[in-house]
């Protein structure tokens, strides 16, 4: 059986795309973040499993949340486009 996660961490995204900025990713680096995250064990989990964890429900250790703020193009285009 899993250990269960004391805190699960939020990771939020603006921007993946190529220009530079203060809120943006490049879509490489993006994937290295991803590549590097599953490499070390961490799971992604939903807003319902959250809400559970943050009502007192177990969810594992090393669970994560990725989000995506404002819903641009770029993020669908730079993380569905290429699985």
């Amino acid at each position: 059986m899993s250990a269960r996660a004391r805190a699960v961490p939020v990771l939020m995204y603006h921007h993946i795309i190529t220009s530079l900025g203060m809120v943006t990713v490049s879509p490489g680096h993006f994937a290295e973040q991803m590549a590097y995250l599953a490499s070390a064990g961490y799971r992604t989990i939903g807003a319902v499993q959250l809400a559970a964890f943050l009502r007192g429900e177990d969810v594992t250790e090393k669970s994560l949340v990725i989000t995506f703020d404002d819903g641009y193009l770029d993020n669908w285009a730079h993380t569905v486009l290429q699985e």
